[in-house]
């Protein structure tokens, strides 16, 4: 984080609760130099959580990959190929969007809508979910993640590198940016798990 060794830091911890029962743990690690004086010291952070009030300090989250993708396609210098032609583009951006949602569904693992359908949608709103509904494609997502994830690291991740990037600070950029891609897989897999295992023990 590029902090002196006597940085202040803000911690917030936060379980998760899918009827009444926890499913997640997180913490949060923020410089108090950032955030002294906003709501995310408090216990109640308001409407949005932590990331909205990050985001009035102008400190907004990013989603990496997908930044780096439309920057790209933008022209902006986050590469030496800094445009691309309607098709590749069209890719890019559907990539993006693809990734991004497919991303979004993953929270219902650990969400009350991915037991219970939202009441907004079509048909199946306010039924709840049949477990193998949600486990089968996942777990076939997070089998495909791992094989493209592994065919993209030893196939092309070399050859990407070399064709868009110039600088090392471009390389190191990418990287960054395309690594935790890598732990994709294994943690759908396990939340799949997760989720098998506390629809599976209610009776």
């Amino acid at each position: 984080m590029d902090l002196a060794a006597e940085a202040v830091m803000c911690v917030r911890r936060r379980r998760f609760l899918v009827d009444s029962k926890p499913v997640l743990l997180a913490t949060s690690y923020l410089p108090l130099s950032l955030v002294a004086g906003s709501a995310i010291t408090q216990e109640d952070t308001g409407p949005g959580g932590t990331y909205a009030r990050l985001s009035e300090l102008g400190h907004a989250p990013v989603h990496f990959r997908g930044l780096w993708r439309i920057a790209q396609v933008a022209g902006l210098p986050v590469a030496d190929q800094v445009g691309r032609n309607g098709r590749e583009a069209v890719v890019a951006i559907s990539l993006t969007l693809m990734t991004e949602g497919l991303a979004l569904l993953t929270l219902g693992l650990v969400r009350p809508w991915g037991e219970v359908a939202p009441r907004w949608l079509p048909f199946i709103g306010g039924r709840r979910m049949h477990t193998f509904a949600v486990v089968v494609p996942a777990m076939l997502g997070a089998a495909a993640l791992c094989a493209t994830a592994g065919w993209f690291a030893c196939t092309q991740a070399a050859g990407l590198i070399e064709h868009v990037t110039q600088t090392p600070a471009q390389q190191l950029l990418l990287v960054v940016c395309y690594a935790p891609l890598l732990a994709w897989a294994p943690l759908l897999a396990a939340t799949t798990l997760a989720y098998y295992r506390r629809r599976a023990s209610v009776v």
